[in-house]
């Protein structure tokens, strides 16, 4: 089998509006990959350009890169050979962690599809039947936040994800609690700073945090701030989790070896996709680190890839962030994914990642980029 083609659309999608502590959004903005190989079977992958703010990455910048680095690499390669097309991905190109994701999931989806297994069987096999999942609140006023974490609640959800970094930490602390009075001792939650707390806001905060149901704070400083994170670790009385700092394995040994995470933000557009994202959980486990799999607005094939590498994760202890399914307006899914009463996501059991695309709204959604 080999590779004949590759496609790429960019895609915009409503969204409710949202804030953390980067800005205001209104919608999920990826392009949508389509592999085609020379027996027919047509992968589909999804290449998140939403967060140019993080990433470096958006619609214009990962579409030319697909079309003019990455397609050509790929074309005339067999799809199952998933380590060699990590490797001419990696040597047409620097970094670019989301435009590789998309080729990444379109040729786990086609290997899925070929072998008739769902891409956990090609992960490692199911450890958990269903995964947990927490939806984020975005910044708002503390009664706004917290109706929308008792309407989730509600409705099953047992894990709130609070955003915080806002600029005024009484403010932030305010909301946390607000949302922590609505929702009862029994939900568990965690907060998100983004990197915009200072290490002494962050111990700060772990003195009212370590007293209450809470998971973990996650990445409360900039990247670059590996010894405040180890800092707040030791002498806040709460978890941490990397996010913003965690882009490869050599990242997962850097906050191991200086004992500055219990928890690992397993994001695939910022990993590079499923293999690497494997590898980074395994390199996570030997440090006895804990993962997740995180929420980056996916809509399309990435979200089933989470629920995929959540689910064939032995160390991915946490609820997987699915945010996504609070947030969107329009699908090009024909099923989307949805939170039963328990608070979980199934994993999609067909072939492949298990979803299907919705050609008609995929064409609908398609932006004409200003090239």
């Amino acid at each position: 089998m080999k590779i004949t083609k590759v496609e790429a659309f960019p895609v915009s999608i409503p969204t409710k509006l949202y804030r953390d502590a980067y800005g205001e959004y209104a919608d999920y903005r990826a392009v949508i990959v389509k592999v085609v190989t020379d027996e027919k079977v047509v992968g589909w992958g999804e290449s998140h350009a939403k967060y140019h703010e993080i990433y470096g990455e958006t619609l214009e910048s990962v579409t030319g890169i697909i079309k003019n680095q990455l397609a050509p690499a790929l074309v005339g390669e067999d799809p199952f050979r998933i380590e060699r097309i990590h490797d001419l991905m990696d040597a047409v190109i620097g970094r670019a962690p989301c435009a590789k994701t998309g080729l990444d999931l379109a040729v786990y989806d086609i290997m899925g599809l070929t072998s008739g297994r769902p891409v956990y069987n090609l992960l490692g096999g199911k450890v958990r039947e269903k995964v947990p999942i927490a939806i984020e609140i975005g910044i708002n006023a503390p009664k706004v936040m917290a109706d929308e974490a008792a309407h989730w609640v509600e409705r099953g959800l047992r894990v709130v994800k609070i955003k915080a970094g806002s600029g005024d930490f009484e403010m932030d602390m305010a909301r946390i609690k607000a949302v922590r009075d609505a929702v009862g001792d029994k939900v568990s939650l965690r907060v998100d700073p983004n990197t915009h707390w200072s290490v002494d806001e962050s111990k700060r905060a772990g003195r009212y945090l370590s007293q209450i149901n809470f998971e973990y704070l996650e990445q409360p400083v900039p990247a670059w701030n590996i010894d405040g994170m180890a800092e707040i670790r030791a002498q806040a009385g709460i978890k941490v989790e990397a996010d913003e700092g965690a882009w490869t394995v050599y990242d997962v040994v850097e906050h191991g070896r200086r004992k500055a995470a219990d928890v690992i933000n397993l994001k695939i557009p910022k990993v590079g996709g499923l293999m690497k994202g494997k590898k980074m959980a395994a390199v996570a486990d030997a440090f006895g680190m804990a993962c997740m799999a995180g929420a980056e607005g996916e809509f399309a094939g990435g979200l089933s890839a989470k629920a995929h590498l959540a689910v064939s994760t032995r160390n991915a202890l946490y609820a997987s962030d699915f945010t996504e399914i609070s947030k969107m307006q329009a699908w090009i899914l024909t099923e989307p994914m949805e939170m039963d009463k328990s608070g979980c996501v199934e994993v999609p059991d067909g072939p492949g990642l298990g979803v299907t695309i919705d050609e008609d709204a995929l064409t609908k959604y398609t932006v004409k980029l200003a090239f």
